[in-house]
């Protein structure tokens, strides 16, 4: 038998949703099965998309301060209600509040890598604006997100090396070494 798909991400250093572990049967709380609610659900797949959008910005390169907007932006759009960002040099948390019989939820998404895309951020950018401006429906997001995050480099990378490495003999001349 194959293990789980946790697992395996977990061998490989991955972060992979674990899942939620049975109460005990003498548990002084009450038990409540995840997924449940529709509006829990509705309320998970709002904070996954803001926090897909706020790691494609961090990963990219955007500062905290812009990451932090962008995520308050799309989850004011998608109807998070109240709810509070807290972002890190390596990981974004979200805590939604509760609200009436619905639990509140935190969710956390790691970024490992960080380097400079700055047409995904420019891209990503403009898709929050789209979004929180309502010229784009909450349930095209999806595929728009996909779009970018598979959005190819706009300049080969031998061009990238030759523009830096000329951009450094420029300040090296002009500082007169």
């Amino acid at each position: 038998p194959t293990p789980p798909r946790w697992r395996t991400a977990l061998w490989r250093g991955e972060t992979a949703p674990i899942p939620v572990v049975r109460t005990p049967t003498r548990a002084v709380y009450p038990r409540r099965r995840p997924g449940d609610d529709t509006e829990l659900t509705a309320v998970d797949q709002g904070a996954s998309l803001a926090l897909r959008v706020g790691t494609l910005l961090l990963a990219g390169g955007a500062p905290t301060e812009d990451v932090e907007a962008a995520i308050f932006a799309v989850g004011t759009a998608v109807g998070l209600g109240t709810f509070e960002v807290d972002i890190t040099y390596g990981s974004i948390v979200i805590s939604i509040a509760p609200s009436g019989e619905r639990p509140g939820l935190t969710d956390m998404r790691v970024v490992r890598g960080r380097s400079t895309r700055f047409a995904r951020v420019a891209a990503a950018h403009q898709l929050v604006l789209d979004l929180s401006e309502g010229r784009l429906r909450p349930d095209d997001v999806d595929t728009r997100l996909s779009e970018i995050e598979h959005l190819r480099r706009p300049y080969p990378r031998w061009f990238v090396i030759v523009a830096f490495g000329a951009l450094s003999a420029a300040i090296t001349v002009q500082l007169g070494a």
